[in-house]
C-alpha cells in the first residue's frame, strides 16, 4: 500500500480515536476556532421550507442558519451552504454541527470532485467539530463521527480510499440509527459519490451500488415523502432517466423526466415548494417519487 495513503488513513484513525475517547471533563475550555474568512454574502433565504435538524447552540439564531445550510447542502448549492454554515459559526463558534457542515460541503459530490486547495480547511473545520462534539447531542456526535472518515490531514492524491471510508462510515451511521432519514440520505449520497454519473451499463443494467442507492432513497421517500434530502432523490431520478433507463418508455415517462429536471433546477435555486408538488404528482400517478416509474 502506498506509504502516503497509510499515513493519511492512520491520521484519520487517530483523530477518530481521539473523538471516541474524549472525556466530558475536558469540556471546560473550548479549543480555538480555525481562522475562517468572513461569510460574505450570507443571508437568510425564503422558500426553503420548515425542515429542521436540531443542533446544540446557545445562540437563538444559529438553528435557523444551520437548517438553511442543510437545505442548501441537500440542494447541491455548496457555495451558499458553506457561507451559511460559516455565518452560524460566527454567531456561535462552539456549535459543533455548524463546523461539521462547513467541513462537509468542501468534500466531493456527484457534480464534482474535491478541490485539493480545500483539504486543509476541511481538516481544520472537522477537527473543530470533533473537539466540540462532547458538548453536543448523541445524534450530532454520530454525524460528526461519520464525517471524521472523510478527510485526512495529509490526504493522498487519489482520495478514493477516503471516499470509500466515508461511505462505510455513513453505512454504520444508518445501522446505528435506522430511523434517521438524514443518515440514510447522506449514506445514499456517499455511495453516489463513489460512481458519479455512472449508474447503469450499456445494457441499462445497474452498476456498482446503484441498486442499494435506489433502495435507500425509495425507503426515505416512503417514510417521509417531503424529507429535505429529496434534493439527492430527485437528482438520482434525473440521472437515471438521463442514463437511458427511462428513454423510449413512453411519452409520460419523458414528461416525468422533464419535470424531474425542472425540479432539480428549482432545488438549486432554493424553491422547494415546486419539488414537493412534483413528488405529490408522482404519488397521484402511482409512480415512485425517486425513479418516476409505475410501481
Amino acid at each position: 500500500m502506498n506509504r502516503t495513503l497509510v499515513v493519511a488513513l492512520a491520521v484519520s484513525a487517530v483523530a477518530a480515536g481521539l473523538f471516541y475517547g474524549r472525556r466530558t471533563s475536558d469540556q471546560s475550555t473550548p479549543p480555538p476556532s480555525p481562522a475562517v474568512a468572513a461569510p460574505i454574502g450570507a443571508t437568510l433565504l425564503e422558500g426553503l421550507g420548515d425542515y429542521s435538524f436540531p443542533v446544540t447552540s446557545s445562540h437563538p439564531e444559529v438553528q435557523r442558519w444551520f437548517d438553511q445550510g442543510l437545505m442548501l447542502t441537500y440542494g447541491f448549492n455548496h457555495d451558499a451552504a458553506e457561507r451559511t454554515y460559516l455565518k452560524a459559526t460566527e454567531l456561535d463558534p462552539e456549535c459543533a454541527m455548524c463546523w461539521w457542515g462547513a467541513a462537509l460541503v468542501l468534500g466531493p459530490h456527484v457534480n464534482g470532485g474535491m478541490d485539493p486547495a480545500n483539504n486543509q480547511k476541511a481538516w481544520q473545520r472537522l477537527q473543530r467539530a470533533i473537539e466540540l462534539a462532547p458538548r453536543a447531542s448523541e445524534r450530532e456526535q454520530a454525524f460528526i463521527r461519520a464525517l471524521s472518515a472523510r478527510f485526512a490531514e495529509n490526504p493522498p492524491d487519489d482520495r478514493r480510499p477516503l471516499d470509500e471510508a466515508y461511505a462505510k462510515a455513513t453505512g454504520q451511521l444508518v445501522a446505528e440509527r435506522p430511523d434517521d432519514l438524514d443518515a440514510a440520505a447522506f449514506h445514499a449520497e456517499a455511495l453516489m459519490d463513489l460512481q458519479p454519473w455512472d449508474y447503469y451499463d450499456e445494457q441499462l443494467q445497474p452498476k456498482g451500488n446503484t441498486g442499494e442507492i435506489v433502495s435507500i432513497l425509495e425507503s426515505v421517500m416512503a417514510r417521509d415523502p417531503d424529507h429535505a434530502g429529496g434534493g439527492g432523490e430527485l437528482d438520482l431520478w434525473v440521472r437515471r432517466m438521463r442514463g437511458g433507463r427511462g428513454n423510449g418508455e413512453g411519452k409520460r415517462e419523458h414528461q416525468l423526466a422533464e419535470h424531474g429536471q425542472l425540479s432539480l433546477m428549482t432545488i438549486e435555486n432554493s424553491d422547494f415548494s415546486a419539488v414537493r408538488q412534483g413528488r405529490q404528482q408522482a404519488r397521484r400517478q402511482n409512480r415512485s417519487p425517486v425513479t418516476g416509474w409505475l410501481r
